[in-house]
């Protein structure tokens, strides 16, 4: 592809969360700040979506506790994945003990649920750049 298409295209940003009202809002948020959205309900699928090579994502917000596998569990596995690897990860939990569980998992960053708009904002912004 030519490097002119290739900036022009709209950055995606991938949420990975099991909660469906979370991934509606987060998208709906995303969406309207100027970001493609791919979202996945479980980290199974968001595993394989991201494997399949079909879009690289500029950030994944990634939910930390998830029945079946968990974000840090997510991040181990993701780190196999040619491409992915390097994509940075934001975990979002309502989990009160987050700073202690997430300090080993490699992220570029974590956040405390609910987030409000202003901080979703912020937080996309530092690693892509929205459309438009």
């Amino acid at each position: 592809m030519p490097d002119s298409l290739e900036k022009t295209r709209t950055p995606t940003v991938f949420v990975v969360d099991d909660d469906e009202d979370i991934l509606r809002m987060t998208t709906f948020v995303l969406e309207k700040l100027g970001y493609a959205v791919q979202a996945e309900n479980s980290a199974e699928r968001a595993l394989r979506t991201l494997a399949s090579g079909r879009f690289k994502p500029c950030l994944i917000l990634l939910d930390l506790m998830m029945p079946n596998m968990g974000g840090a569990e997510f991040r181990e596995k993701i780190r196999a994945i040619p491409g992915a690897a390097e994509v940075p990860i934001i975990v979002l939990s309502g989990d009160s003990e987050l700073t202690t569980k997430v300090a080993v998992m490699n992220v570029v960053g974590f956040v405390q649920k609910p987030i409000s708009v202003e901080n979703l904002s912020a937080l996309v912004a530092k690693y892509c750049r929205a459309a438009g």
